[in-house]
């Protein structure tokens, strides 16, 4: 049987490609969606009737979606992939209080391409031989013009990955003086209409090695929210982040 999905963020760029991806999947199927228009009353229905929400909306609408959510109880059976960008750490603490008190799955997805998931994947496999040869990391993204969040969730996201292998790692957005030893460097570009770019790069006294990532169109983000919205089907209650992920257990 199909699994219900419902899109916050439905009548942005991403939820119509995710409404197009909807129409070619066997294992799932759009019950309906909700945007900066819709009420919470009418967000909380969406919630009540489906099995996968998919928030593609921003800082404000996934309040919303907060909102709606803190007010059924109680509320189960629901697995909710969050892919809006910029959040606060207090959001974000708000939905890991609400996932103890619900039966219900969340995973916070910062960037749904499944690129970058083995971007990730393969910088932790190098990451601590890199440190005991003498290496800095330095995180570049670039993003179009018009993108609010600065640096980017992903350039955080993997930043703090690979911060969290590295004990006594610190994080540096901007810099004023020389490096400082264990520094993870994160670099942001804003210009023109790029989709998103992140390269990881490893810089030694004698050489360098990097690895990278581009998007060539905003349609694998929602190609790989879906995937991951089929993993999180599979899981227990609780929160989930992308590190949680096994590449081996992705569904094919």
């Amino acid at each position: 049987m199909k699994k219900n999905v419902w899109i916050h963020g439905i009548s942005g760029r991403m939820g119509q490609i995710l409404q197009a991806e909807l129409e070619r999947k066997d294992s799932l199927k759009l019950l309906g969606g909700s945007d900066r228009t819709s009420s919470i009353a009418e967000i909380e229905e969406g919630l009540k009737q489906t099995q996968l929400l998919i928030d593609f909306s921003s800082e404000e609408g996934n309040l919303a979606l907060f909102e709606a959510a803190k007010n059924i109880k109680p509320l189960k059976g629901l697995c909710l992939v969050i892919c809006s960008t910029g959040l606060s750490n207090e959001q974000k603490k708000q939905w890991q209080t609400l996932i103890k008190q619900q039966e219900i799955s969340l995973l916070f997805a910062p960037n749904t391409s499944l690129g970058i998931l083995m971007l990730m994947k393969s910088a932790l496999a190098v990451a601590g031989l890199s440190r005991h040869a003498g290496f800095d990391i330095e995180i570049e993204e670039t993003h179009h013009k018009y993108k609010k969040d600065i640096p980017s969730g992903t350039a955080l996201f993997l930043a703090e990955t690979l911060q969290s292998a590295l004990p006594g790692s610190t994080l540096a957005n901007s810099r004023k003086n020389e490096r400082k030893d264990n520094e993870i460097g994160i670099v942001a570009s804003r210009g023109g209409g790029v989709f998103g770019e992140h390269k990881i790069r490893f810089l030694g006294e004698f050489e360098e090695f990097s690895l990278s990532h581009r998007a060539f169109s905003r349609d694998l983000f929602a190609k790989g929210a879906l995937v991951l919205g089929e993993w999180l089907l599979k899981k227990k209650a609780g929160v989930y982040t992308l590190n949680d992920i096994s590449l081996e257990e992705m569904p094919r």
